[in-house]
């Protein structure tokens, strides 16, 4: 089990490996790691973290709710899309063994920048990726 933030961050870069965040763009996960915020994370301390106007849209929701329709295998999955599915189950069942008080942030409205963080410890990181919803 991982016991510094830097073995954290080395676990979902190996947990997130080739996998894609679905959308119109397909991107993938990079982990990261955030200094200096509050014990608490909400919308307004990450609008502030990441110097966001007032009018910038974010929304918060659980790990579980986010990935839902993600770890679901449809019956027309092909082998790759079968694979992404069991790669976001793994990331549904390692995540909440790594981090504490798991939330994503999805910011913006047509280029969301998606940031699901916890903490370890008194540190916050996670993974950011991008969703484009047009």
């Amino acid at each position: 089990m991982p016991t510094t933030p830097q073995e954290i961050l080395e676990k979902l870069t190996f947990i997130t490996q080739d996998l894609l965040l679905p959308s119109e763009s397909d991107e993938p996960f990079t982990a990261i790691i955030w200094h200096d915020l509050p014990p608490n994370l909400d919308n307004e301390t990450v609008r502030k973290a990441l110097d966001l106007s007032n009018d910038t849209p974010i929304a918060s929701q659980s790990l579980e709710s986010f990935l839902a329709k993600f770890v679901i295998i449809q019956d027309w999955f092909g082998d790759y899309e079968i694979q992404n599915a069991h790669k976001f189950q793994v990331l549904l069942t390692e995540l909440p063994k790594l981090l504490t008080q798991i939330q994503v942030f999805k910011i913006g409205r047509i280029e969301i920048e998606v940031f699901i963080l916890g903490k370890f410890e008194s540190t916050w990181l996670g993974l950011q990726s991008r969703l484009i919803q047009t």
